[in-house]
């Protein structure tokens, strides 16, 4: 490395990433890596970026839909203090309502994997994400208010003690994450969310409490040959329609693709009315 170069890296090593020291001196990644590495140099290329460490401290309707929505597709790594939230690329303008609302000065980080099954039509997955570090507070809190913990995809427990609006909140976030919203062949609105038996019968305790169901359905698991805690709960017609009208009324952020079939459903109910 020339030594005008290796005065570049000194001097902008803890405010710019490897990756834009290298491009910009035509190295590679790994080299810039290695040329600080035997100096004894610490990037501190995470410490540099900073968000609201106490969001989930004080809890209210949006920090428990994000908590919610944490819970379906986020993960975190507690020894290394880690949060991160990763999302198909469609969705990144919800990515971005996420680091705005937690106020993260990071970047949003976009890459592409090549699906290992070749049943997809698109065998390239493109996904969003953003890595939080330093996030020891936000783990912590998410942990003594929602449970959230590592490895928690197969073993899962909602907040109970959540107050009530919380509670529609935190599902409302669920749903977004690993849930769909969606008209049926016989024009009825459908929802359905999947999750731990004990994610499931949470939402099924609550919607009942709101909108009690006639036909008693009760979450089921989704593989029947499966041993795995993967379950999934269905709502229809009316009380779908009820049920998704009360959420939607709570003043938190949205993934609008997945509500856009409650608003043609609100639509028409009106043209209905209208005539």
């Amino acid at each position: 490395m020339l030594l005008e170069h290796q005065q570049y890296v000194l001097d902008n090593y803890l405010s710019q990433t490897y990756l834009e020291i290298a491009q910009r001196l035509n190295l590679t990644k790994s080299c810039v890596a290695s040329f600080l590495f035997d100096r004894k140099l610490k990037k501190g290329q995470f410490k540099k970026f900073s968000h609201n460490e106490l969001y989930f401290s004080t809890l209210n309707n949006e920090n428990s839909y994000w908590a919610g929505f944490l819970a379906a597709d986020g993960f975190t790594r507690s020894k290394l203090n880690q949060l991160c939230l990763m999302l198909a690329d469609k969705d990144i303008e919800h990515l971005k309502l996420f680091k705005d609302s937690i106020k993260y000065t990071g970047e949003i980080k976009v890459s592409s994997e090549k699906k290992k099954s070749s049943k997809y039509k698109q065998p390239i997955y493109h996904r969003c994400y953003v890595n939080i570090c330093s996030a020891k507070n936000v783990i912590n809190d998410l942990k003594t208010y929602f449970n959230i913990t590592d490895c928690k995809s197969l073993t899962y427990i909602p907040p109970t003690t959540l107050e009530h609006n919380y509670k529609l909140s935190f599902i409302k976030g669920l749903i977004d994450g690993d849930g769909t919203i969606y008209v049926d062949s016989n024009n009825r609105l459908q929802f359905s969310i999947c999750g731990t038996e004990e994610t499931c019968n949470f939402i099924c305790k609550e919607f009942d409490n709101i909108s009690p169901s006639k036909s008693r359905s009760k979450p089921r698991r989704k593989n029947i040959k499966s041993d795995k805690n993967h379950f999934t709960y269905k709502v229809t017609g009316i009380r779908a329609y009820k049920i998704l009208s009360l959420l939607n009324s709570i003043k938190t952020p949205i993934l609008l693709r997945k509500w856009d079939s409650l608003d043609r459903c609100l639509t028409k109910r009106k043209l209905r009315k209208s005539l």
